[in-house]
Parts: C-alpha cells; sequence; structure tokens
C-alpha cells in the first residue's frame, strides 16, 4: 500500500492542471439556523427562522480551472439518481 501511495504521489507530477476536472457538491436546510443570538449592548435579539420544513437545497457544479459550469441546483440531497443525471452535463461542459 505504502508503494503504491508513492507512485500515486509521483504520477501527480505529470497531471495538467487543464485536464482536471471536479465536481462539486454544498447544501444547506431550513435546520442550519441558530435559534439563539446575541446582540451588542445587551439588548433582545429577535428575527425568524423557518419551523418545520426541514427542506434541504443542494447546489452541484463542475470546476475547471479556469471556470465553473455545469451548475444544478437539485430539491433535497444528493443521490445516486441526481450523480448520474450530472454526469452527461459534466461531459458537454469540457
Amino acid at each position: 500500500m505504502a508503494q503504491a501511495r508513492q507512485v500515486w504521489c509521483q504520477s501527480q507530477a505529470h497531471l495538467d492542471p487543464a485536464q482536471l476536472v471536479f465536481i462539486d457538491e454544498t447544501s444547506v436546510n431550513t435546520q442550519m439556523v441558530r435559534r439563539y443570538g446575541r446582540y451588542w449592548k445587551k439588548r433582545r435579539l429577535i428575527g425568524k427562522v423557518p419551523h418545520g420544513h426541514y427542506k434541504t437545497t443542494t447546489f452541484i457544479a463542475v470546476l475547471h480551472q479556469t471556470h465553473l459550469s455545469a451548475p444544478l441546483v437539485l430539491e433535497g440531497p444528493m443521490n445516486g439518481e441526481a450523480f448520474h443525471a450530472l454526469s452527461p452535463l459534466e461531459v458537454h461542459a469540457l
């Protein structure tokens, strides 16, 4: 295993960064909102947060060395079906 790792590390020097493509995913959901907060000068902090919806929104994009392409927003978490739907987008984005 150590030898395979060393070969892999050495082979990275021959990679062309312009040819590398990464798929990046980030998401946010309504449970991520802070329920408590502090305000300066000991004043009460008043605000509203969504409650009981528990929805997730996921943003996926293909990252290249010089640009971002194939952005996709999903209602819900990333799953196998969504990943396979992204694969053709990545090929066309090259």
